[in-house]
């Protein structure tokens, strides 16, 4: 994952003499914005993710970038994902046949989804030793992680893998809520319903954490030729990207 990442005020992308041409924007009114002149075939970065309010961008830079196979993602005021360019996905119609058909059979899915689950229990226990090793973190909250994790393993359907899915998960967020320091209001992480509205920092850190990991799915799954809107352990819901979702998990 090597994006490029563009802000402030006035960014530009043009195209001269088959070069790319990008202007970072003003952060502030004494700053002089970052210049990148790129040849073709060599882009050091393998997407471009915009946060700003203004400036343009040329439908040549747009064609020369999906020519080169670079995705462009524009975030909102948030630090969600509001717009994405995506270079032309192969043709493969039996690929999406066979996705298709694993969704709709429930032993199937089940299976594809307790193994993204493993992953993410996997990487949260790592994690959490990691953290271990330079805070202070009770004993009871280690042991009680441990035991949620452990019970993925008796889990034979999808609705008993999202249930230990989301009990590890409450135990992870108590443990990093009470890591993180107390002026910065960190309470929990925001819930579907409202987890764009953040009102604290390290929320809205998160979610241009997210969005960052999100946008370098859409670009696999790009890649790749699958259907980003069937996924396994998520549900299908208009306007999201199930399959997205899914292989965020394990990160």
């Amino acid at each position: 994952m090597n994006p490029l990442f563009l802000s402030g005020l006035g960014i530009s992308l043009n195209v001269d003499r088959a070069r790319l041409i990008i202007k970072d924007g003003h952060l502030a009114p004494d700053t002089t914005p970052s210049l990148h002149e790129i040849q073709p075939r060599r882009a050091p970065f393998d997407s471009i993710v915009i946060d700003s309010q203004s400036g343009h961008l040329s439908i040549g830079a747009m064609k020369w970038l999906m020519r080169h196979g670079i995705p462009l993602f524009i975030l909102d005021y948030n630090g969600s994902i509001l717009s994405s360019v995506l270079p032309k996905e192969p043709v493969t119609g039996h690929l999406k046949k066979a996705q298709l058909e694993a969704y709709q059979n429930p032993q199937r899915r089940a299976y594809i989804a307790k193994k993204i689950v493993e992953a993410k229990l996997e990487r949260t226990r790592d994690l959490v030793k990691w953290l271990s090793l330079r805070y202070e973190i009770e004993d009871k909250d280690r042991k009680q992680l441990d035991a949620e994790i452990n019970r993925l393993g008796e889990a034979n359907d999808l609705k008993g893998v999202l249930f230990v899915e989301g009990r590890t998960a409450d135990v992870y967020w108590r443990i990093f809520q009470r890591l993180a320091p107390k002026k910065y209001g960190f309470l929990s992480r925001m819930h579907e319903s409202h987890q764009m509205n953040s009102t604290d920092q390290v929320n809205t850190l998160l979610n241009y954490g997210y969005a960052f990991l999100e946008s370098r799915c859409r670009a696999a799954i790009n890649t790749v030729g699958l259907e980003p809107s069937i996924g396994f352990l998520h549900e299908i819901t208009q306007p999201k990207y199930p399959l997205v979702y899914d292989l965020q998990e394990p990160f």
